[in-house]
């Protein structure tokens, strides 16, 4: 696959990224061949361009269905030199490709996510906010799934159940 890349001969992802009228889209490339010929460079006539907009239901596939947590969060994320660009909306508001940080930003749960795909650890979100992340590599793209949910959240009972021993142990004394 990465010989028949970088012959030409392969299809192509093409980033998203944002239209003539602003508003977020994909594509493709794909090689054409001579009828009658091997799929190789030589015999490659031409290419095929796609391209088209993301409406919002590309982007409600990335909702879990059912979830009841009010601060988990799917969103898509890819590197871009020395800086991090959301590609989805956000719940902040932002909307796609609007938001960049830079990678080095310190505890950054999408640089976590980037770094150690697979990877679960407490971090801090674009919102400056104690999260629990994890990630994903999309395959054959650029793209990172990242998802998180606040610490306050999906720990609330494990602390409020810490606070509770705490008591008992201290009236017990």
């Amino acid at each position: 696959a990465a010989e028949a890349a970088r012959a030409g001969t392969a299809p192509r992802l093409i980033d998203i990224h944002l239209g003539a009228d602003g508003r977020p889209a994909i594509g493709f490339a794909a090689p054409v061949f001579a009828v009658q010929g091997a799929a190789s460079p030589a015999a490659r006539v031409g290419r095929l361009v796609g391209v088209m907009p993301l409406t919002d239901d590309f982007f409600d596939r990335l909702r879990q269905p059912g979830a009841t947590a009010e601060t988990a969060e799917t969103y898509l994320v890819r590197r871009d030199g020395t800086t991090i660009a959301y590609l989805t909306p956000l719940l902040d508001g932002s909307a796609p490709l609007a938001k960049r940080l830079a990678a080095d930003t310190e505890d950054l749960a999408a640089a976590f996510a980037m770094a150690q795909p697979g990877g679960f650890a407490l971090r801090r979100d674009y919102r400056d906010r104690e999260v629990l992340v994890t990630g994903r590599a999309v395959a054959a793209t650029p793209w990172t799934l990242v998802h998180k949910i606040d610490r306050a959240e999906a720990l609330a009972e494990t602390d409020a159940r810490g606070r509770r021993l705490l008591v008992y142990l201290l009236l017990a004394l």
